[in-house]
């Protein structure tokens, strides 16, 4: 009798043990040992040919060909810039997160996608997408544009498409689509939060409001401007 060589199963396969009369180098996917011929076992590991045993895939790298059964592995390959490889399993970046260098190996990647930009799943870079106009806004890791809401303005970013937070939109002021106006003349705005242009209503009688008035009584009608006007005039 002649011992089966590592990475080699016993021939042919449908006869009994005592009856083999060759060997067969073990194909790809598959491990040879003591004679048998198995599956590789699962996507963590792989087997080449002739593979005695199967080999556990490195920390960044994920087995391949993915296409295959998760059990017949036959290589390994190292992740590659917007994925994370762990397990041997190949997963892009989650959105909000970017990936910019090959063996990532932990769902963090390569950190949050930067304030002012968004990040869908996969990006490779932190400024992967920018966030838009006045009326969006993007913080820190944001998975996409966020609208603004009426009552408040866009802030932050270098300039109006890179916005990334939003404040109360302010007395004497009205704020739609990220932006916020002054009440116009004639009218005022009492509190903070206002999303119409109508502001808190108009100016009282006998009384002038100018652009961006936080009171119905900003100013008397006959004094309005340092006029001397006195009776001469009405509001």
């Amino acid at each position: 009798r002649l011992a089966v060589s590592s990475g080699y199963y016993s021939t042919p396969v449908g006869a009994d043990e005592e009856h083999r009369t060759g060997q067969q180098q073990c194909e790809a996917g598959r491990y040879c040992s003591g004679g048998v011929a198995s599956p590789c076992g699962s996507v963590s590991v792989y087997c080449g040919v002739a593979a005695s045993s199967p080999v556990a895939v490195d920390v960044g790298y994920y087995s391949t060909p993915e296409g295959v059964s998760i059990g017949l592995r036959t290589g390994q390959e190292q992740c590659g810039a917007g994925y994370f490889c762990v397990g041997g399993v190949r997963s892009q970046c989650p959105a909000g997160r970017y990936g910019d260098t090959d063996g990532l190996s932990s769902s963090e990647c390569s950190g949050e996608c930067d304030a002012g930009y968004f990040c869908a799943a996969g990006s490779t870079s932190s400024t992967a997408a920018v966030c838009g106009g006045a009326d969006v806004y993007c913080p820190m890791g944001t998975t996409s544009r966020r609208l603004a809401s009426d009552g408040v303005y866009t802030v932050g970013g270098a300039g109006v498409t890179t916005r990334s937070d939003v404040s109360l939109c302010l007395k004497g002021h009205w704020c739609s689509g990220g932006v916020s106006t002054p009440c116009a003349a004639g009218r005022y705005g009492a509190s903070d939060g206002s999303g119409n242009a109508e502001c808190s209503g108009a100016c009282q009688a006998g009384y002038v409001c100018g652009s961006g008035a936080t009171t119905a009584q900003q100013e008397e009608c006959g004094l309005a401007g340092g006029s001397d006007l006195g009776s001469k005039v009405y509001c």
